[in-house]
């Protein structure tokens, strides 16, 4: 059963490898479905618990994403994606902590209480940066009406 895991773990990486080959060759360095691939990437190396590995993938994807003004929910899975990183790498867990309560912010937010939401929340709370914090985000972003627009969708 491991070896078949880490059989698909392979093909996947050389899968989401080439896209990223094609995509950049084909594409301007900057194009929205580039992320993809990166974040498809970084999933595979946190599989494969390798969080320095994943950390440049999930943080390319990351920019690509908020500088392309990508949908606030896909800015939100990425940034778990990089705190879930940033954590197993032991690089800056306070910024992990911090992307993690800010994902959880927006999710709740465009998805209520859904398995996303729960994913998060649980993460958090593993690993002891509490639920309290994280709903204190939750709650601020909820009390500025202004944001509401910001995090439903794309500007018209």
């Amino acid at each position: 059963v491991g070896e078949q895991k880490r059989g698909r773990r392979k093909a996947g990486e050389t899968g989401y490898a080439r896209a990223l080959a094609t995509y950049e060759k084909a594409l301007n360095g900057k194009h929205p479905q580039l992320a993809d691939p990166l974040i498809g990437l970084a999933e595979v190396a946190l599989a494969r618990r390798q969080g320095n590995k994943a950390l440049p993938f999930s943080k390319r994807a990351l920019a690509l994403r908020v500088q392309l003004e990508a949908p606030p929910i896909e800015v939100a899975q990425t940034q778990f994606l990089t705190a879930r990183a940033l954590w197993m790498s032991g690089n800056d867990r306070s910024a992990a902590a911090s992307l993690a309560r800010k994902s959880l912010a927006t999710v709740s937010m465009v998805e209520g209480d859904s398995s996303t939401t729960r994913e998060i929340e649980a993460w958090i709370r593993e690993r002891g940066l509490g639920r309290r914090s994280a709903q204190a985000n939750i709650q601020t972003t909820r009390d500025q009406p202004h944001n509401r627009r910001k995090l439903v969708g794309r500007h018209p």
